[in-house]
């Protein structure tokens, strides 16, 4: 694959520091969460892990909507991630100290 396209990666939803006025006049240039919503894209937002490892972003989910599950990625050192979770609808994670359950993620 082409890594002139990972390096264009613009996630589904991220999670920044700040508030609105914050990037009133630029856009946030790190995140402390990258979620991307997986339907039929989940090999290529594996690919983008190593993106945004290297750019240091905390934490990145992979959400398979279809199957209910979360690929949950922590720890970047030198590109790559440390830490992957593979959490069900089942399970628990915790984010920023706290822990979710999935189930709230998928409102069951």
């Amino acid at each position: 694959m082409d890594r002139s396209l990972l390096a264009e990666a613009e996630p589904d939803l991220a999670v920044v520091k700040g508030n609105v006025s914050t990037y009133k006049d630029k856009n946030p240039i790190t995140a402390l969460l990258v979620i991307e919503i997986a339907r039929t894209s989940a090999i290529f937002d594996r690919l983008k892990a190593s993106v945004y490892a290297s750019a240091n972003i905390p934490e990145y989910w992979i959400v398979h909507t279809g199957k209910k599950q979360i690929e949950a990625y922590s720890q970047p050192v030198a590109g790559k991630y440390k830490e992957k979770q593979v959490l069900q609808k089942e399970d628990t994670l915790t984010l920023f100290g706290k822990s979710i359950s999935t189930r709230m993620i998928w409102g069951d």
